[in-house]
C-alpha cells in the first residue's frame, strides 16, 4: 500500500496511519492511507458517521 518516494536521504516508502480514539482510550476508527491522500477530506470522510461530540 504505501507508495515509493524520494526524499533528502534517499528512497523511502511510507503511509499515513489516522486514529480516532474516545476519552477512556477506545479506539473508535483505523484507517492507513499514502502520503499522497489529503487529510481534509479524509476527516470529513472518517467523521461523518460519529455520533459522539469531536472536539
Amino acid at each position: 500500500m504505501a507508495k515509493r518516494g524520494q526524499g533528502t536521504r534517499g528512497w523511502f516508502y511510507s503511509f499515513k496511519l489516522h486514529l480516532i480514539s474516545n476519552d477512556q482510550d477506545d479506539i473508535i476508527l483505523v484507517m492507513v492511507t499514502t502520503t499522497n491522500i489529503g487529510d481534509g477530506k479524509l476527516m470529513l470522510d472518517m467523521t461523518n458517521n460519529l455520533l459522539e461530540s469531536l472536539y
